[in-house]
């Protein structure tokens, strides 16, 4: 990618941040209005308040990923010379992400690489790039189970996150990783998450792509060399 082509992505990353930055505080100002007044009952005061609290958790959500973002883009090096066993770093998220899980959804965990196969990478952005996917895939499921794999891919390691939610729409499946400002609110509000971990991925030498072939719901698949090359 040209320099032309970096400046051109950013540009167009910061159009949609303000696209979604202006659509989340827009309707907070009317939903705080409306609550100060005494004529609503008590329904319409609790809808309200979902409201904005759902406006608040966006904004949340893509300052975070603004600043994660923002520091894997800017930063001069990742360190990748953190040894990491990918079968005991993914079982533990799977653990801690149990807790999060909707009533009627669970974690699985599918290992199928060896307890003495060893990543040299960088945990913290590792475990970032998982745990977005993690958490993506939990929102859309209601029902079901969120499942995360890895596995031994010769000089990789390949890990995916899959759901058994709606999936995503064909139209949108060839640029899921853009700017996709015509997508609807729902891919809009996973969209930023996935630039993200493909921002992360870049850095660690790997790659992450959505397998167009699962029928269930979504499933996301990203390697990662065992040994990255220093930067």
């Amino acid at each position: 990618m040209t320099k032309h082509d970096d400046n051109q992505e950013i540009f167009r990353l910061i159009g949609h941040l303000a696209n979604g930055l202006r659509q989340a505080l827009n309707p907070m100002q009317g939903f705080l209005e409306i609550l100060r007044q005494n004529d609503i009952d008590a329904n319409e005061r609790a809808q309200l308040g979902r409201n904005v609290e759902e406006s608040l958790i966006i904004l949340q959500k893509m300052a975070r990923d603004m600043n994660e973002l923002s520091l894997f883009e800017t930063m001069p090096t990742v360190l990748l010379n953190t040894p990491v066993v990918p079968a005991y770093s993914c079982r533990h998220l799977c653990d801690i992400y149990q807790d999060y899980c909707k009533e009627g959804v669970q974690m699985v965990f599918n290992c199928h690489v060896a307890t003495n196969v060893v990543c040299h990478t960088n945990l913290e952005a590792l475990k970032l790039v998982t745990q977005r996917l993690i958490e993506n895939a939990l929102y859309v499921t209601r029902q079901g189970q969120v499942t995360l794999t890895c596995e031994d891919n010769g000089d990789y390691v390949r890990f995916s996150v899959a759901d058994n939610g709606s999936g995503v729409p064909a139209e949108y499946q060839d640029n899921i990783f853009e700017l996709h400002a015509n997508m609807d609110e729902h891919m809009k509000r996973l969209g930023m998450g996935i630039i993200v971990c493909r921002t992360i991925l870049r850095r660690l030498g790997g790659r992450i792509w959505l397998d167009k072939t699962y029928g269930s719901g979504t499933r996301f698949q990203f390697e990662i060399p065992k040994r990255a090359k220093s930067e």
